[in-house]
């Protein structure tokens, strides 16, 4: 069990990230060799943690005070089953902001894949529901159902998303 977590995630103004990268390698793997790094996290649960991803090319900025993440990892598949539980944040772009009241979600993250069994995030009076998955983490593939009620859009293309998405919105669409 892990409490009072804080990760800071940052693009900077050169698209370089904070993230340490592994050195590369010093000959080609074999055939037999992975080219990724297997683990498995039995159990953990996370408490009282906080999450920014700043992206300055973006001008993007999201916070997001976490209440509960809890992680199972299942030994024969690697798998890992994951539940997310916040409230409090926000998200900015450009001069837009925007107020998460809550997110929950369940997923199954893989070796190489996401499984969104649900997620739903309330936000500015707007609620989105979304199930989905994304598959192949260096050149991801995202099938996505997203719904929502109230929801609001402001220059979407800004965020530069290179997939295909379709809403089923039965509620209204009010424009910012």
């Amino acid at each position: 069990t892990l409490d009072d977590v804080d990760v800071h995630y940052l693009v900077d103004e050169q698209g370089r990230s904070n993230i340490p990268h592994a050195p590369p390698p010093t000959h080609a793997p074999t055939p037999t060799q992975r080219a990724s790094t297997d683990y498995l996290i039995s159990w953990l649960s996370i408490s009282a943690a906080h999450v920014r991803y700043e992206d300055r090319p973006r001008r993007l900025d999201a916070q997001l005070p976490i209440r509960a993440i809890v992680v199972n990892g299942n030994p024969l598949t690697g798998a890992h089953a994951i539940h997310v539980d916040a409230a409090g944040g926000d998200v900015r772009l450009a001069d837009e902001r925007v107020a998460i009241d809550r997110l929950h979600a369940n997923g199954v993250l893989g070796r190489d894949d996401l499984a969104i069994d649900r997620a739903v995030i309330d936000a500015d009076g707007s609620r989105i529901e979304m199930q989905g998955q994304v598959i192949g983490f260096a050149a991801p593939l995202i099938s996505a159902r997203v719904s929502g009620s109230a929801l609001r859009f402001r220059d979407l293309h800004d965020m530069n998303l290179e997939t295909t998405l379709s809403l089923d919105v039965p509620a209204q669409v009010a424009e910012v």
